[in-house]
């Protein structure tokens, strides 16, 4: 069998892809392969989205099911609320980062949003040990308010 430069060397490959656009070569290039890679950068930018979207969101469902660490958001009891609240104000910073890199993933953050609510929601019930329709079937929250500083 014999293997290509992009199955020898995944950096090497991507060096001579880089210089073969940069000089003009296109026939240098791995056109297969690189059609996979742009793939699957674009899947990743995505699933990256929402991973961030639905940690903030079990994490922000987490927090509903404890209010009375929300009365003084100054003075949260205990260890883990703070790093509940540092994990959302984290997830929040790295969508925001995301889509400023790739303002065009907006048009897919509604379909996103509602794909990684219901997951959270199962997700939390079973932390949390209740009935997942304690928590609302679609998100009560709107992608602005979820982004926003001080939505917590």
């Amino acid at each position: 069998m014999k293997f290509s430069a992009y199955d020898r060397d995944y950096h090497q490959w991507l060096e001579a892809q880089i210089r073969a656009i940069q000089t003009a070569q296109f026939h240098q290039l791995d056109t297969h392969h690189l059609i996979e890679e742009l793939k699957a950068v674009a899947k990743r930018d995505k699933r990256d989205l929402g991973f961030h979207l639905k940690r903030m969101l079990y994490y922000q469902l987490r927090w509903q099911c404890h209010p009375e660490r929300r009365k003084f958001p100054r003075l949260r009891p205990g260890p883990r609320y703070g790093i509940w609240h540092s994990t959302i104000q984290d997830s929040r910073e790295h969508i925001r980062r995301i889509l400023a890199d790739s303002p065009s993933l907006r048009d897919h953050l509604e379909a996103i949003l509602a794909q990684e609510y219901a997951q959270a929601r199962l997700d939390v019930a079973q932390t949390e040990g209740v009935r997942p329709a304690i928590f609302p079937r679609t998100c009560k929250w709107s992608l602005q308010d979820l982004l926003a500083e001080d939505q917590d």
